[in-house]
C-alpha cells in the first residue's frame, strides 16, 4: 500500500536532513583533507534522529563517548 505524499511529508524531511548532513561532512572532511573522511559521514547519518532533541542528545553522547575513550 503507498501512502498519499502529504502523509510521507515528514519522511521526506528527514531524508533530506540526513542527506545535507552527510554530504556537509563529507565536504568538511576533504575541506580538511581527513585521511578516513568516510566517518564524519557515518557519524552524521547515525545523530540524525526524527527531531531536533534527539539529533542533539545522540550527538552529545556521542561527543561524550568519544572524550571518555580519548581519555
Amino acid at each position: 500500500m503507498k501512502l498519499p505524499p502529504a502523509l510521507r511529508a515528514p519522511e521526506l524531511r528527514l531524508a533530506f536532513r540526513v542527506t545535507v548532513a552527510g554530504t556537509a561532512a563529507l565536504a568538511m572532511a576533504r575541506l580538511f583533507n581527513l585521511p578516513q573522511g568516510f566517518w564524519a559521514v557515518i557519524t552524521a547519518i547515525m545523530v540524525m534522529q526524527a527531531s531536533i532533541g534527539g539529533s542533539l542528545k545522540a550527538a552529545v553522547d556521542r561527543f561524550a563517548g568519544t572524550l571518555s575513550g580519548a581519555a
